[in-house]
């Protein structure tokens, strides 16, 4: 025991390490009820109802599209803590064993030192992804899951793999993407014979989850599909923003792409099918109401990659190399910078910066939020983001939380008005009554007519904030 306690220390220290400094970012951009994106509000204000009032509200009472893994978990933290800044901090806590996974896959599985190692864990920790469009979403679990499953798949424990595999599907669908690649990765190694085993397994421990929901919460299976998997085939797709997205892309993440090609030549087969799966979920963000959270799977991967590749460089002892080496390192901590907020944000602007939206704004949702107290009583419905409903303790007409699920829902039923009881929800809430109606760049991106259907034009204009990610317009009744 004398002998071993010291090196049980030793190899304590940087995982610690990564701890603390997954603390101290969190301290520094601070835990508080901020706006992210719109299906972050979504998710708060579905956890906070089915706190309230029973998780069997789920998919029946509330119809969304995500699977049920997030809003459980959320559903959980509310019950003991019900703030905003309660599942901000199991976020937080969250995002720390993503940070410490990071290492364990950059340590292990490419070889790199304690301080690189240490080094990646950081870089992904503070990914401008991560930073800026990743809240209460499914891909907040995804991406520990798929790093695990890195692990699992390189050090062959296929039970591991299996448990993965399965579990993935109940917080996203999206997941199909690391299921294909953990196969084909089974299949090179120990043949498809096993490979096909294991997936099976996987579905049908996926399967079996599900149905202990359903069974445990009284889900009609039927509206799950419809709402997971029917509506989503009609929410349609935004190909026209497609160019913009790939630029933006290019622009907060050029000095990891640097670098990643070397640092891909040092990963394994495995692995470099895991990442092939977490590029392959960026193809996701042609679907219409799909950004840049699909991204986060990758993250933490490319960051590996990249200081793989910035050692590879460094160590082929090459002036222009090395020259390659530092300008990226200043590039990721500018970007890394950029995305603390406040100052610096101003100070790094877009594209020298990587701060494409300010989420240091949880000063204008609290403005938002006085806007509609002042103009809707407490037993008034409102028809604005969650997010300020959830602020302002009020509560969305016809429980319409998810918007884009809801619209999607109505495409989907004109053929069949009984596909799913939430068919007309989209279409009654539009009609009112409610005190106030929110106006933002989302909604009209997928449903051109909904300044039309709400009535704006004969409401009071209340408050107007463009300051992205918040682009709304609050109305009142006059």
């Amino acid at each position: 025991m004398r002998v071993r306690l010291p090196r049980l220390l030793r190899a304590s220290v940087a995982p610690a390490l990564v701890l603390v400094f997954a603390a101290a970012w969190t301290l520094l951009r601070g835990i508080d009820h901020r706006y992210i994106s719109f299906s972050d509000g979504v998710y708060l204000y579905t956890a906070s109802v089915a706190a309230g009032h029973g998780l069997h509200e789920l998919y029946r009472g509330i119809a969304l599209s995500l699977p049920p893994g997030t809003p459980i978990g959320a559903t959980l933290v509310w019950k003991l803590s019900p703030h905003i800044e309660s599942i901000r901090f199991a976020l937080a806590l969250t995002s720390g064993v993503t940070a410490l996974l990071t290492y364990r896959v950059a340590r292990t599985l490419f070889g790199l030192g304690v301080a690189a190692s240490v080094v990646a864990a950081l870089v992904a920790l503070a990914g401008p992804v991560h930073a800026q469009f990743v809240g209460l979403e499914g891909e907040t679990f995804v991406t520990p899951l798929a790093l695990g499953l890195a692990i699992a798949l390189e050090r062959r424990r296929d039970a591991a793999s299996l448990a993965l595999l399965g579990v993935g599907f109940l917080f996203k669908l999206t997941w199909a993407p690391f299921f294909v690649a953990a196969l084909v990765a089974l299949a090179l190694r120990s043949g498809w014979r096993r490979a096909l085993a294991v997936g099976a397994g996987a579905v049908v421990l996926s399967f079996a989850l599900y149905a202990a929901a359903v069974w445990t919460f009284d889900w009609s299976p039927h509206q799950l599909v419809v709402q997971l998997l029917l509506a989503q085939s009609h929410s349609g797709f935004q190909l026209g923003v497609a160019a913009g997205i790939v630029a933006a892309v290019l622009a907060i993440w050029w000095p990891l792409l640097v670098l990643a090609a070397p640092g891909w030549r040092e990963a394994g087969t495995s692995v470099r099918l895991v990442i092939g799966g977490a590029a392959a979920c960026s193809l996701f963000m042609v679907k219409q109401g799909t950004f840049f959270n699909v991204l986060d799977p990758l993250e933490p991967l490319l960051a590996i990659l990249a200081v793989t590749g910035a050692c590879h460089l460094w160590k082929l002892n090459r002036p222009r190399l090395r020259a390659v080496v530092l300008v990226c390192i200043l590039g990721v901590a500018v970007h890394i910078a950029s995305v603390t907020g406040g100052t610096a944000m101003r100070a790094l602007p877009f594209p020298l910066g990587a701060t494409i939206v300010n989420t240091d704004n949880e000063a204008q949702v609290d403005r938002i939020a006085a806007a509609v107290a002042a103009h809707s009583r407490p037993d008034e419905p409102v028809l604005v983001n969650p997010l300020f409903a959830l602020v302002a303790h009020r509560s969305e007409r016809a429980q319409a939380v998810d918007w884009f699920i809801l619209r999607s829902l109505e495409r989907s039923c004109r053929k069949r008005a009984d596909l799913d009881p939430h068919c007309a929800d989209w279409g009654r809430a539009k009609a009112g009554p409610f005190a106030v109606v929110g106006v933002d760049s989302n909604v009209v991106s997928f449903d051109p007519s909904f300044r039309r259907d709400t009535g704006v034009a004969s409401l009071e204009l209340v408050l107007s904030i463009d300051e992205p990610p918040i682009k709304t317009t609050l109305y009142a009744r006059r």
